[in-house]
């Protein structure tokens, strides 16, 4: 349900996979067959006494994995004084292997649990119309005034807020971010369309696009024709790519320039959160460069003024306009307006907001 996908509950392990588990991590594989056979037993011990809690079964797993080595040595003739000082201090190795083990297991089927309920609610959540897009301003650095806003998608499940970050990625690997690419891409068509016909200004909104949907084939004519369906000037709606994009430069820049041939703005998003993405400056056309919250946060250490005086002044000589991303304190404010910063976004000035929230400060 709604509420599990908000809040998925941790995921138990049973008794056989906790043995499973253990098996693989600390028995050799030509003793697994014959000491799951023991290690079974002693589950079924537990059970019968209502107490198969992990701890307790893993108790149980130890406690055979000792037994059955010294009933091994035994029965080799070889269960020395020695071996069992070995296997009484390799016990703790036993217990780390097999916490790190089921750490890693917990985690992992976790995720995938969690990733299933987003992948079969999608469809349910889409025609609900539990996407919604909020918008997060730009503000001009020096006279303060809204001049553009970043679209960013938000799911609202009827019991609370699922963060961008936990079905993003999900959506991103198995192909439905492309739907959802299109969605906010449409939703920011509606509201510039909405924005026209009551003769209010229009402002650009970016919207973001990722990996999967930048290499669907036809993409520039399917985003153009929607563009153009609502009537608005591609200038209004421009696209986000990411550094790291940005980086694969080869393969982008065809399509970067198709972009930019039926008159969309590319913007390149999360400028120094990664790796330098200086040759995509160079091959693709970027009107606008997004400094990444990480290199504005260094703001104050020498350091991180000296990286950022940098890639200003490139910025400036380039010829594209600069956003610092993630702004929240006057200090960071003011060292960016004294290096010449176009467009100041975060939380400073503004958070992102639902589109009524937005439209009002927008208008005001």
């Amino acid at each position: 349900n709604a509420k599990a996908i908000a809040n998925p509950i941790e995921n138990e392990l049973d008794i056989d996979e906790i043995t499973d588990i253990y098996i693989e991590h600390n028995v050799h594989p030509d003793d697994r067959e014959e000491f799951k056979a023991v290690a079974t037993f002693s589950a079924m011990c537990a059970a019968l006494k209502e107490k198969s809690s992990f701890t307790y079964h893993f108790r149980i797993l130890r406690d055979n994995k000792i037994s059955y080595c010294y009933m091994k040595c035994a029965r080799n003739g070889s269960a020395s004084s020695f071996d069992k000082v070995i296997m009484a201090f390799a016990l703790e190795d036993y217990s780390v292997k097999l916490h790190n083990a089921v750490k890693s297991h917990n985690h992992m089927s976790q995720n995938q649990r969690v990733s299933r309920i987003y992948e079969e609610r999608f469809a349910e959540a889409l025609e609900n119309n539990e996407f919604v897009v909020w918008y997060q301003p730009k503000f001009d650095a020096v006279t303060e005034k809204i001049v553009g806003a970043e679209a960013l998608l938000r799911w609202q499940t009827p019991n609370g807020m699922i963060p961008p970050g936990d079905f993003l990625d999900v959506f991103e690997g198995d192909g439905l971010i492309q739907i959802l690419d299109k969605y906010v891409f449409r939703q920011v068509c509606q509201l510039q369309r909405r924005r026209l016909d009551k003769n209010l200004p229009l402002i650009p909104i970016s919207v973001n696009m990722s990996r999967k949907s930048l290499f669907t084939p036809d993409i520039v004519e399917t985003y153009k024709d929607i563009a153009d369906s609502y009537g608005i000037d591609t200038k209004y709606i421009p696209i986000e790519i990411t550094e790291s994009l940005a980086l694969a430069n080869k393969q982008i820049k065809p399509i970067a320039d198709k972009f930019i041939s039926v008159g969309f703005e590319l913007q390149m998003d999360d400028f120094g959160s990664g790796e330098s993405a200086l040759n995509g400056l160079n091959m693709m056309h970027f009107t606008v460069v997004k400094l990444d919250k990480s290199l504005i946060d260094f703001i104050g250490q020498k350091n991180g003024n000296l990286i950022l005086d940098y890639a200003m002044a490139l910025g400036k000589e380039l010829g594209v306009k600069l956003v610092a991303e993630g702004v929240e304190t006057l200090k960071q404010l003011d060292f960016l307006r004294a290096h010449h910063c176009d467009f100041i976004q975060g939380y400073y000035f503004s958070k992102p907001l639902p589109l009524d929230e937005f439209e009002a400060k927008l208008d005001a």
